[in-house]
């Protein structure tokens, strides 16, 4: 897989390039849903990186498992929280998180299943569906239709997804693999099709090259 040789490679070459601090949405989220009243919380992280959203959940006295398919990343996250107690990574392929034994109160995807294509989106969605508990939540921060990039970009491999960045304008000119965007009447029906009510959505506008360049993200946050 293309992108899979592309993180292992980045992480080994450039690890400047990955977030120190969690996701900034995701912290907003964990504070209005008074998680920190809430007790024995097991939590899912797809694409869990180099683990830079992991501190915020051990804040909140989380039981927490991450996943990643780059080997490197979870080589560093052992490594990093090896003195944590109610965390674990793994190497697994977020494909398959049909085949895990255990369920979930959270599964979270931070800007980190862009790197599926549509249909195996999916696969991951049903995946997500069957993995959570009842009344859990999935919650996803994830590229938008509305970017400049999507829109200027020609070089697409299906109605979602871009094989590559040829404009050197885009922030993420230089991503090796499937990158997905998704609109919001798509993702409300994605997630209606799994039987997962939306509980809170929103938009988070970026821009660029002195505000030339906009990247726009979508926040999800859906209950079973």
């Amino acid at each position: 897989m293309l992108n899979q040789t592309f993180w292992e490679k980045t992480l080994k070459t450039n690890l400047s390039s990955q977030r120190n601090f969690p996701n900034e949405e995701l912290c907003r989220f964990l504070g209005r849903n008074n998680f920190q009243k809430k007790n024995n919380i097991k939590v899912l992280e797809l694409g869990c990186g180099t683990g830079s959203n992991i501190p915020v959940l051990l804040f909140y006295k989380m039981k927490i498992t991450g996943i990643d398919f780059s080997n490197e990343s979870i080589k560093i996250c052992k490594k990093k929280f090896k003195s944590k107690k109610n965390v674990k990574f793994k190497l697994f392929d977020m494909l398959k998180i049909h085949e895990m034994k255990e369920k979930y109160d959270l599964i979270i995807d931070v800007f980190s299943s862009y790197n599926l294509n549509s249909s195996q989106n999916d696969i991951l969605l049903k995946g997500i569906q069957k993995k959570l508990k009842k009344n859990g939540i999935f919650f996803t921060y994830t590229p938008s239709k509305n970017s400049t990039s999507w829109k200027k970009e020609f070089h697409k491999f299906d109605k979602s997804t871009i094989k590559k960045f040829t404009r050197k304008q885009s922030p993420y000119y230089g991503n090796k693999g499937y990158f997905r965007f998704i609109s919001l009447p798509e993702i409300k029906k994605k997630m209606n099709n799994i039987n997962l009510k939306i509980q809170y959505c929103e938009k988070v506008i970026k821009t660029y090259n002195n505000g030339k360049e906009i990247f726009e993200f979508i926040v999800i946050e859906a209950k079973k």
